[in-house]
């Protein structure tokens, strides 16, 4: 009961704080359709998924690796120290990376270095973010995540709107509020030794490793999911409907936030978990996530028309066809994302890997059948059959390991 308790607490002060930021999202939603033209906003968002793409093969996904063993009560000192390493090492990949990806696509060229200063900008807010949370410090991951939403939030009014320096303003704006608030937590987590100081440990190193790397094509693929789609847009049909559906995908953002918030308390809480409790708090966990997923996806339905007409100009005003399909891909894609906290905890980041290329390739295969014709409404088609796929063999596959009810036919 009172790790149930401190999951709501978790949850509740990690809300607060996403809610604070999605709302900040929402009324920069106005500044960027109209200061940003659809082929503008399209490149930016096209350099910001390119991105994510870079980010988990810089930070070699250390970050995600040093939560699951530092929470889970490994040598905090040793992890950290052979996190820090990985890092290092991944920024000198970036410099390798970097001009394949601006030579793939030649738009992205004129913005290779802050293309280089948003990924590592990034990397290093994740990686001592996750350290924070692994000590279980929610109140101040919380106050960190806000920080981070005001400082992106008044940068960009600052840039777009008083500057008026359109996609560089952008990208400064984030770079910035990522760059500020990672050494605000610096000297936020100095002061606790086992957190920040250092000490090699070979042992550590190949820990964190082995279950990084398998964690690196997981992130890929799961960006193929999530992204791909752009650019298959962005070379049949250009930067306008790029745009158009990009500002689409941020209403159904809304729902992966959700799922972002309750992951990140849940993750905590499930690492503390006893085995003989496991199956009975996943089940909690997720007859929680359920109903309040499908609840968001039918509100959205219900207000696409008001929202599109409310949050975007009128130029981007095709969007209100896509936002219902991707909703409903949001739906499937957050559950997913739940039943891979099972991997984690069972240290089964080959698993995570599987499922998601499985998904990728259904989704590169729909792309190809149907972005050429449909244009936007295919790329939203492929997202949600790609997403219900990956749900569907997850469901499955960790009912092996950890079995509690998944309502599979009720969803499909």
């Amino acid at each position: 009961m009172k790790r149930s308790v401190g999951l709501l607490s978790n949850t509740a002060r990690l809300g607060f704080a996403a809610a604070f930021s999605k709302l900040l999202s929402f009324l920069l939603l106005p500044l960027y359709t109209a200061y940003l033209s659809p082929a503008d906003f399209g490149i930016a968002e096209i350099l910001v998924s390119t991105a994510v793409l870079l980010i988990p093969l810089t930070s070699l996904c250390a970050p995600e690796a040093c939560f699951r063993f530092v929470a889970g009560g490994e040598n905090r000192r040793a992890t950290v120290t052979a996190g820090v390493l990985l890092l290092f090492t991944g920024g000198a990949l970036l410099l390798l990376l970097l001009p394949l990806a601006c030579r793939a696509y030649p738009v992205l060229s004129p913005y290779r270095l802050y293309l280089f200063f948003y990924v590592i900008a990034a990397v290093w807010h994740s990686f001592l973010s996750h350290l924070l949370r692994a000590r279980g410090a929610y109140g101040a991951y919380a106050l960190q995540q806000m920080l981070c939403a005001a400082l992106t939030a008044l940068l960009q009014l600052l840039f777009l709107k008083g500057l008026q320096r359109g996609i560089a303003g952008y990208l400064s704006a984030i770079i910035l509020a990522d760059g500020i608030t990672a050494l605000l937590l610096i000297f936020c987590l100095l002061p606790r030794r086992g957190v920040l100081a250092l000490k090699m440990s070979g042992d550590s190193l190949g820990n964190l490793l082995r279950y990084a790397l398998p964690l690196i094509p997981a992130s890929v693929l799961w960006w193929v999911n999530s992204a791909a789609d752009r650019y298959f847009l962005l070379y049949y049909h250009g930067t306008v409907q790029t745009g158009i559906y990009i500002a689409a995908g941020r209403l159904p953002a809304l729902l992966g936030f959700l799922v972002g918030v309750f992951m990140e308390a849940w993750q905590y809480t499930a690492l503390q978990r006893q085995e003989k409790a496991r199956a009975a708090a996943f089940s909690f966990a997720y007859r929680m996530l359920l109903p309040l997923l499908t609840a968001a996806v039918a509100a959205l339905l219900l207000m696409t028309a008001p929202l599109v007409g409310l949050l975007l100009s009128p130029q981007y005003g095709s969007a209100r066809l896509l936002v219902p399909i991707l909703a409903v891909a949001a739906l499937f894609s957050g559950l997913s994302v739940f039943l891979n906290s099972i991997y984690v905890l069972f240290l089964r980041s080959r698993s995570s890997l599987l499922t998601a290329l499985f998904g990728a390739a259904v989704n590169i295969l729909l792309n190809f059948l149907l972005i050429p014709h449909f244009g936007g409404i295919g790329a939203a088609v492929s997202t949600l059959l790609s997403g219900a796929s990956v749900f569907l063999l997850r469901a499955v596959h960790t009912g092996r390991l950890l079995p509690f009810k998944r309502y599979i036919f009720q969803l499909l």
